[in-house]
């Protein structure tokens, strides 16, 4: 399963491929149909009500159940989140040193795991991780190496921690 960003999880993406597909199809069926088409509503929207026919009839009812059809499909998505994790205790990490980590994920749900190579950064004090993309059904475990070959490892935690116990290996 490719855990990567998708193309289709960015709005404005989304709203360009729903407005093409709804002037090509507008355009067919403008070209089967004819002039014969109409959007009419009996509620008012915003204190009117509309009525529309040829082409436009075609794009509008299109693009509002491709729409809804984006939703729905997007609500059946979860959610991706990023974290940000604290590796402690920060006694063991020197300012002065270079590190590296390598990042173990596993999602519970599909039963698959991943590694990311990791840069970590210092922040109020402490080594920290930036972990992008995550699911609420994966774990993580890191694996910390400093300029002096020194290492440090973590247990799996669940992307709801913000930190993680680092002991030495």
């Amino acid at each position: 399963m490719n855990r990567s960003p998708k193309l289709f999880d960015h709005p404005l993406v989304i709203c360009m491929a729903i407005g093409t597909f709804s002037v090509v199809a507008a355009y067919i069926l403008w070209k089967i149909g004819g002039n014969a088409a109409k959007v009419m509503s009996d509620n008012p929207a915003v204190g009117i009500t509309f009525e529309l026919g040829g082409a436009i009839a075609g794009f509008a009812s299109v693009f509002y159940i491709l729409r809804w059809a984006f939703k729905e499909f997007h609500e059946l998505q979860p959610p991706l989140r990023s974290i940000k994790v604290f590796l402690i205790p920060r006694k063991h990490f020197a300012a002065q040193d270079t590190y590296s980590c390598k990042v173990w994920i596993y999602d519970d749900e599909v039963g698959e795991e991943r590694t990311q190579e990791l840069t970590p950064r210092r922040e109020a004090g402490f080594l920290t991780i930036l972990l992008r993309n995550m699911r609420q059904t994966e774990t993580f475990r890191i694996e910390l190496f400093n300029s002096q070959n020194k290492s440090w490892q973590s247990e799996y935690c669940h992307v709801a921690a913000s930190r993680a116990e680092m002991q030495p290996k």
